[in-house]
């Protein structure tokens, strides 16, 4: 059987030297492997009061712009579920301390109670560490090594041979340290690697994962109601010099609320050094 070839994201345009946190924009926009909102304990750090009226007035995912075609029934779904998905990102960025997993299953109306502990269900991970010493990080023992043409992309996988649901770490040399002064300048540039014109950022916010600061941006890319419409978890992590990104991926966007709880796991495992 053929493998299905993964779509990778395009990265950042640094040429053949460091990237500045002012300067460096990317050739074209970050997208296209790895997404779906793994939000971990650390990752849900105090919520900005504004954040629940920044999802609301968020751009419906499944909406049209001038000239797009009329939506299918197909679409009319999608947009539903998106609506569904809008009022998940406000629960998900308010429900400090509790698992993404748990909130798919409340959101989709399904009762936690009778449940599998999550712990006894879940699938046996196995530790990775950087060659280099950078990170380390663990992931389930069924999913596949993929290689990268991307040399910046240090770790991609995906769930099976024929998938492409995945996830991707890639490490970024900067010019200048990015430390808690720094931060808000760094958004500029997070912001930049996620925009594109089939993107609908739904949720975009400051966060802490194991101890370093960074950005998690929630957002839908491809075209509505295609096989091509899926969902991206895309952090970036800012650690002195170096910006670690992570991209996690499900792909149609149908295949997340599956993966959420995988994708939470390896998010929860992810060490920078």
């Amino acid at each position: 059987m053929t493998s299905t070839p993964i779509r990778e994201p395009d990265p950042p345009d640094l040429s053949a030297e460091p990237a500045t946190v002012e300067a460096a924009r990317p050739a074209q926009p970050e997208h296209g492997v790895a997404a779906a909102p793994a939000a971990s304990r650390e990752a849900l750090q105090a919520q900005p009061a504004d954040a629940a009226e920044r999802v609301e007035q968020a751009t419906a995912l499944g909406s049209t712009s001038p000239g797009r075609r009329r939506r299918s029934p197909r679409q009319g779904r999608h947009r539903r579920w998106t609506r569904w998905l809008l009022a998940g990102g406000a629960v998900v960025v308010a429900a400090i301390g509790v698992g993404l997993w748990l909130t798919v299953m409340v959101l989709g109306g399904k009762s936690p109670t009778g449940l599998a502990d999550p712990a006894d269900a879940a699938p046996t991970f196995v530790p990775y560490r950087d060659p280099q010493g950078r990170f380390s990080i663990s992931y389930p023992s069924g999913w596949l090594r993929e290689p990268s043409s991307d040399s910046q992309a240090v770790l991609l996988l995906r769930t099976d041979r024929e998938s492409q649901n995945s996830m991707l770490v890639r490490i970024v040399p900067l010019d200048e340290p990015v430390g808690p002064e720094q931060l808000a300048e760094a958004r500029k540039l997070t912001d930049s690697l996620v925009q594109a014109s089939d993107v609908n950022v739904v949720v975009a916010r400051q966060i802490t994962l194991n101890g370093v600061s960074g950005y998690y941006y929630l957002y839908t890319f491809g075209e509505p109601g295609s096989d091509r419409f899926g969902l991206h978890a895309h952090y970036f992590l800012f650690s002195g010099s170096t910006m670690h990104v992570l991209v996690f991926q499900a792909l149609p966007d149908t295949e997340f609320v599956g993966l959420a709880p995988d994708f939470d796991a390896i998010a929860r495992s992810y060490r920078v050094g």
